[in-house]
């Protein structure tokens, strides 16, 4: 109970009172409340800095924001509390005008206030220093058209908190999107949303949550490459983020309920976030469809890569945003489920024993970065498609590896668009040549008409009957580039087709998204009188298991065979064998079911 800690109430004392009950103060500013309650009627939150009253009659300043939550026509008031190191700075900020500001000296700091009630930790000084940085830009941004798309966005999202039917879930993801397609041409989310409750919920717990191993390197350290020796000095206390604020509700709101009772489900799911049998469809439920950034925290957390690169959470969330905001939500298959989906597997697969002893730092980073990334802003065709269409990316890129090339420049360009979502941005200019080279080269591997050139060339690699490799310094063992950079290039091509090596549930979940995304690629081909490039996925004549079937046989067997033999993964080929019986048994249903039918025929 942060407010009873905070001010002295219960909740009898708060039920059925109204918000301005709580600032009106003669140390506010007269005509404060009427400023509030016009921007909270037009369904506008009212941020700024006010006193409010404790139950002992003491005043509290500090900086709130109030949101309005529409029930039934009624306003249903959320505030959150943010603290701050300086309370005049806060009030010179946002302007406040106070009838008593000459005894502002008698009201003590705000986060010793917070402190000292409510027994909470100081955030880290990077995180103090992001945070003032917004609110010194609130007072010229806050209006900002950009502000006003993100505005919006968090309304309708709120109202996904509600039963709803889902024809009122499918127009405000749909409403989203167009806001969200309007806005990320002229600048990608790069403040650190305070407002998202969730998110900032889970930021500390992500940051210090301890993520259990299967093996036995964590107690000897991993393994450090010879970039990463040089930034051993770096602030380390990036996972240790606290939360910066507390959030007080004033009456009954459904939507705080929802949100707490998600952040336990999601902690608890992320807790197995290295299992094969991860449930990122769960995810994506439970994070109404924000998983990138949820699994994204969790991971770049637990491999240090905000040491590695020196940056830090904040940076890394805003990235995660931007890069998140730029995959469709409309897309039934290549959107930010799908990259949090492969960045998981990738994750899953440099913990492996194997991929531990071969890969150094800067493969795990460029790896991971590049299974985020790897189909940015993803349009759900195929590159055939754009090429036979003559789409403006065919011509960019000239007919070639189209999308894959596509996906890599725009996350470059979106990360160094804003330095506060540029995760770079303290790299050196050498590391940053090889980490970017790195990242391309193996978000381009992902093109499957290159599929059996990148298969043949890695089983002809592993199974040499002798590897060059050389002993560092400290002992450990220092595999070849090219060896490191096929071993890469094969393990992202795993993740990316990794759909029916899952537990048969997401298996027969993935297979029918990317099947309505391929009927609607052939649905618009026809429409515009274009080769139709996949005949089998005519949505009124389709045979799913048949389509599994053969793309089972054609890229995944062959290809996850060679990889166990390299590094064992027994959940993986259980769940390939079970999916492969099921589909075969569907297959044989359907063949069984349409003999029947032309037979009473």
């Amino acid at each position: 109970m942060a407010y009873e800690r905070l001010l002295g109430y219960n909740s009898n004392d708060v039920v059925g009172k109204m918000w301005f009950e709580f600032i009106s103060c003669d140390r506010n500013s007269p005509d404060l409340c009427m400023k509030i309650k016009q921007q909270l009627d037009s369904a506008i939150r009212w941020e700024g800095f006010s006193y409010i009253k404790r139950k002992s009659g003491e005043q509290v300043g500090n900086l709130f924001r109030i949101f309005p939550i529409l029930e039934s026509g009624k306003v249903m008031n959320f505030i959150g509390i943010r603290r701050f190191t300086d309370q005049r700075q806060s009030e010179q900020k946002f302007a406040i005008e106070s009838p008593s500001s000459n005894n502002q000296n008698e009201v003590s700091s705000p986060v010793s206030e917070v402190n000292n009630q409510a027994g909470t930790r100081r955030i880290s000084n990077g995180f103090k220093e992001r945070l003032h940085s917004i609110t010194a830009q609130s007072q010229h941004s806050i209006y900002s058209m950009h502000n006003i798309f993100n505005e919006v966005v968090v309304l309708l999202s709120s109202i996904k908190a509600f039963q709803c039917p889902q024809q009122v879930y499918q127009i405000i993801d749909k409403a989203c999107d167009m806001l969200k397609s309007s806005d990320k041409a002229s600048h990608g989310i790069s403040t650190f949303k305070e407002d998202d409750e969730l998110i900032g919920e889970l930021m500390d717990g992500l940051m210090t949550t301890s993520i259990p191993t299967n093996n036995e390197d964590d107690n000897r350290g991993r393994r450090r490459s010879t970039y990463y020796a040089a930034s051993k000095s770096l602030l380390r206390s990036v996972s240790r983020v606290a939360d910066d604020r507390h959030s007080i509700s004033i009456s009954p709101i459904p939507i705080a309920a929802a949100m707490h009772s998600s952040a336990v489900e999601i902690r608890r799911l992320l807790d197995g976030i290295f299992h094969w049998n991860f449930n990122v469809i769960k995810l994506e439920e439970l994070t109404n469809k924000r998983p990138l950034l949820y699994a994204g925290l969790k991971i770049f957390q637990a491999f240090e890569v905000y040491a590695f690169l020196n940056t830090d959470a904040a940076t890394f969330k805003n990235w995660l945003d931007v890069i998140e905001l730029n995959y469709s939500a409309q897309n039934p298959y290549h959107n930010s489920t799908h990259a949090a989906d492969v960045l998981q597997a990738a994750a899953s697969l440099c913990r492996q024993e194997k991929i531990v002893e071969i890969l150094d730092d800067m493969d795990v980073v460029s790896t991971l970065i590049a299974a985020a990334i790897h189909d940015l802003d993803h349009p759900g065709k195929t590159n055939s498609f754009l090429i036979n269409s003559s789409h403006k990316l065919a011509i960019l890129y000239n007919d070639v590896s189209v999308l894959e090339n596509h996906h890599t420049a725009l996350a470059f360009r979106l990360t160094f668009k804003d330095n506060t979502a540029n995760i770079f941005q303290r790299v050196e200019k050498d590391e940053y040549r090889v980490l970017r080279q790195q990242i391309i080269d193996m978000v381009l591997a992902t093109d499957m008409t290159k599929h059996f050139d990148y298969l043949n060339r890695f089983n002809d690699v592993i199974r040499r009957p002798s590897i060059d490799v050389s002993i560092g310094i400290t002992g450990v063992k220092i595999y070849p580039v090219e060896f490191r950079t096929v071993v890469k290039r094969m393990l992202i091509k795993c993740c990316d087709v990794s759909n029916p090596t899952r537990p048969l549930d997401a298996c027969i979940v993935w297979a029918r998204r990317i099947a309505e995304e391929y009927f609607r690629q052939t649905d618009e081909e026809k429409a515009r009188g274009l080769q139709v490039v996949m005949p089998v996925f005519d949505r009124a004549k389709c045979n799913l298991p048949k389509t599994q079937i053969s793309f089972m046989n054609l890229f995944i067997i062959n290809m996850m065979d060679s990889w166990n033999d390299f590094c064992p993964m027994e959940d993986l080929m259980h769940n390939l064998e079970t999916n492969f019986e099921y589909w075969q048994q569907e297959e044989s249903a359907t063949k069984e079911k349409a003999g029947k039918v032309s037979h009473v025929t």
